[in-house]
C-alpha cells in the first residue's frame, strides 16, 4: 500500500454529550488499518468543567481510545490556534469537529467551526452538525450556593447599606453611594466565588439603592425618571464585575493547578534522578503515586521474560493491596507485560479488574507493570496526566540506567581487550629474550662444530 493512500484523521473532543456521534463519524471515515486517528481535547484555562461534565469528557475520552484513537489533551486560552496548530505538526489532511445547530449566534465571539474555516486552507474540514439542548453554563462546581456563602452576602450588603445611610445623612452625593454597593458587590465575588451569590448581589444592590436612597424612601418607586438609566448602568456594571471576578478566580485556579502539575512533575523528576537502579527508581515512583493519588499501588517486576510477584505500597489503614495477590489481577498484570498496553478496571481491555495497569516501558523493553486499585472510582483525566506524565520519567530514567550500563559493559570490554593484549604483548616479550639466546647460543655451537 502506497503511503499516499494512508489518511491522517483529527477529530475535536467536547465534555458534550453529542461529541460520541462526532467521533462515531470520524471513525467511519478511517478507510484502512494503517490510518492514523488522533483525537485532540483543548482545555481553555479561563472554564472549569463541573462534575456531570468531567465525567462526560472521560466517557468521551474512552470512547475514542476504544475506537482506535491517539487522544492528546492540551491547556490553552486559543482553541482554534491549538487545533490548527497540532492538526499541522501531525500533518492532519481531515479535521472532523461537531456544529450544534441549536447554538443561538453570538456577535462578540466566532464559533469554532468558523474561526478554522479561515485559517485552514489544505485540510478538509468536516462539520457534523449536532443538536443539543445549549444550557447557559454559568453554574459550575464552585456555583453550589451553601449557607455560608448567602450569610456572607447578606452582611456585606447590610454593611454596604449601614455605609450608605451614613453618607445619606452626611448629604454625599448619590454615587458615593453606588460605589459602595459596587465595592460590596466586588467583595462578594471575591470572599464567596459564587457566580450565583454575585448575579444576585448586584440585583439586590440596586434594589436596595432605590428602596433605601432614592425619594420616594421606603420604596421601590421613584420620581426622578434619570434614574432608571441609573438603575440599569448599576445592574450593568455590578454584573460585569462579578463576572469578570469569577473568569479571574477561574483563570487563577487553573494556572495554579498548571503550576501544582509542573511541581509534582519536577520533584518527581528530582526523586528518580537520585536512583541508581531499577528498584530504587520503581520503589520511588511508586511511592510517589501512592501518595499522590491516596490509593494503594503493586509493583509487578519482569525478570527474564517473565512477571514476579509484586511489591505493595499500601496507602490506608484498611488497604485493598491483597486484591493484587487475586489470580484475575495478576492474570491482567501478565497481559499489559506481554502487549505493553493499559488494561484493567475503566479501559476497554479486561474490565472486570478493579485495578487499573500500566507497563513501564520504553521502544524495545518493558520494566515492569504498575497496578492502581481503583475498586468502584475512576482516574479523572487530570490524574491520568499526571500518571502518564511520570510513567513516563520513570521510562526515561530506567533507559538511561540502561544505557549507563551497556555502556559501563561497553567500557569494561574494552579494558579486557586492552589488558589481553598488554598481557600477550607482555608474555611475547618475555619469551622473545630467552628465545634469542637460546638461539644465539645454539647457533654458535653449530658454527664450532
Amino acid at each position: 500500500m502506497s503511503h499516499q493512500n494512508i489518511d491522517s484523521i483529527m477529530v475535536c473532543l467536547s465534555p458534550s454529550p453529542s461529541n460520541i456521534h462526532v467521533i462515531r463519524v470520524a471513525s467511519a471515515m478511517l478507510k484502512n488499518k494503517t490510518d492514523h486517528f488522533y483525537a485532540l481535547y483543548i482545555s481553555d484555562t479561563k472554564r472549569a468543567l463541573n462534575d456531570s461534565n468531567q465525567q462526560q469528557l472521560d466517557k468521551n475520552i474512552a470512547y475514542a481510545k476504544q475506537l482506535g484513537a491517539e487522544v492528546e489533551i492540551v491547556s490553552s486560552d486559543d482553541i482554534a490556534g491549538e487545533i490548527f496548530k497540532f492538526a499541522k505538526v501531525c500533518k492532519v489532511n481531515k479535521l472532523v469537529i461537531g456544529k450544534n445547530m441549536n447554538m443561538r449566534f453570538d456577535f462578540f465571539r466566532k464559533p469554532i467551526y468558523q474561526q478554522l474555516l479561515e485559517d485552514i486552507d489544505d485540510i478538509n474540514l468536516v462539520i457534523v452538525p449536532v443538536r443539543e439542548k445549549r444550557i447557559m453554563n454559568i453554574f459550575t462546581n464552585k456555583s453550589k450556593v451553601t449557607l455560608k456563602s448567602i450569610v456572607t452576602s447578606i452582611l456585606i450588603l447590610f454593611i454596604c447599606t449601614v455605609v450608605g445611610f451614613v453618607f445619606f445623612e452626611m448629604g454625599f452625593h448619590d454615587s458615593n453611594i453606588i460605589m459602595i454597593y459596587l465595592i460590596g458587590v466586588l467583595l462578594i465575588a471575591l470572599i464567596t466565588s459564587n457566580i450565583i451569590c454575585s448575579v444576585v448581589s448586584s440585583i439586590a444592590s440596586v434594589i436596595l439603592f432605590n428602596f433605601y436612597f432614592t425619594l420616594p424612601i421606603l420604596s421601590l418607586s421613584f420620581y426622578d425618571s434619570s434614574y432608571l438609566m441609573t438603575f440599569v448602568i448599576m445592574i450593568i456594571v455590578a454584573f460585569l464585575i462579578s463576572t469578570l471576578m469569577n473568569k479571574i478566580q477561574l483563570t487563577a485556579a487553573s494556572y495554579a493547578n498548571m503550576a501544582n502539575v509542573s511541581r509534582i512533575l519536577l520533584e518527581t523528576n528530582q526523586l528518580l534522578q537520585k536512583r541508581q537502579s531499577v528498584e530504587d527508581i520503581f520503589n520511588c515512583g511508586c511511592k510517589q503515586l501512592s501518595n499522590l493519588f491516596n490509593r494503594d499501588i503493586a509493583y509487578f517486576p519482569i525478570e527474564k521474560s517473565s512477571i514476579q510477584n509484586p511489591i505493595l505500597f499500601p496507602k490506608r489503614e484498611n488497604s485493598y493491596c491483597k486484591e493484587f495477590l487475586n489470580a484475575n489481577e495478576i492474570g491482567v498484570a501478565k497481559w499489559v507485560a506481554i502487549n505493553g498496553k493499559h488494561a484493567g478496571a475503566t479501559t476497554r481491555y479486561l474490565s472486570g479488574s478493579k485495578s487499573i495497569y500500566y507497563a513501564v516501558l520504553t521502544d524495545d523493553k518493558i520494566y515492569g507493570v504498575i497496578g492502581i486499585y481503583l475498586g468502584n472510582d475512576v482516574l479523572g483525566s487530570f490524574d491520568k496526566r499526571i500518571l502518564l506524565a511520570i510513567l513516563s520519567e520513570m521510562a526515561i530514567c530506567l533507559d538511561n540506567i540502561k544505557s549507563n550500563e551497556e555502556k559501563n559493559e561497553a567500557i569494561i570490554k574494552v579494558k579486557k581487550e586492552q589488558f589481553r593484549s598488554d598481557l600477550l604483548r607482555s608474555i611475547s616479550h618475555d619469551l622473545r629474550t630467552p628465545l634469542t639466546s637460546i638461539y644465539g647460543n645454539a647457533d654458535v655451537l653449530l658454527n664450532d662444530n
